[in-house]
């Protein structure tokens, strides 16, 4: 009889030890896809998420911002951050670009589950520039998961209709 007891008690140890590493197995696999939903706008966000970020923007008033950034680029010296507004200059390459884009990478929602102004209205509020001074705007990226944003505005609020063949 206490053989069958020590063997049971021996039995339901083990059990309740597999339950517990399922269990953890389990919470392990949720944090991840939990890290991998949120890319961008938490303190784990980095470059390491994006394998290009190009962003062109020109501003009505001389205004302009070009930030480059390709992982598998052979020199780091390929980054770029350049920002000219209010006629003050930043221009950083390297590693210290990298910093900065990474900083606004970090504040920024992820793009594939955000509208696209959203996007484009939060990333011209971190680089301070107000919306309506927006004369182009081009940002192409790609992020390491193989999605792929490529987001296009040219304003002209001077434009002519010269297409003849649209029905306006």
């Amino acid at each position: 009889m206490l053989k069958n007891r020590h063997l049971i008690v021996s039995i339901a140890i083990f059990i309740v030890l597999i339950a517990a590493t399922m269990i953890q197995s389990m919470a392990n696999k949720q944090e991840q896809d939990i890290s991998q939903l949120s890319l961008f706008g938490s303190a784990s966000s980095t470059l390491e998420q994006v394998e290009r970020f190009d962003l062109e923007i020109e501003g009505t008033n001389g205004d302009r911002v070009d930030m480059k950034f390709h992982s598998q680029a052979k020199d780091k010296d390929d980054s770029l951050f350049r920002k000219r507004i209010n006629n003050e200059e930043t221009r950083l390459i390297g590693e210290q670009a990298e910093v900065e884009i990474n900083n606004l990478v970090k504040k920024l929602p992820h793009p594939a589950q955000t509208k696209p102004l959203a996007f484009v209205e939060k990333l011209l509020e971190e680089l301070g520039i107000p919306q309506e001074e927006v004369r182009e705007f081009e940002l192409k990226m790609r992020l390491s998961s193989g999605q792929r944003v490529e987001i296009e505005l040219d304003v002209d609020l001077n434009a002519r209709d010269d297409d003849d063949d649209d029905d306006d």
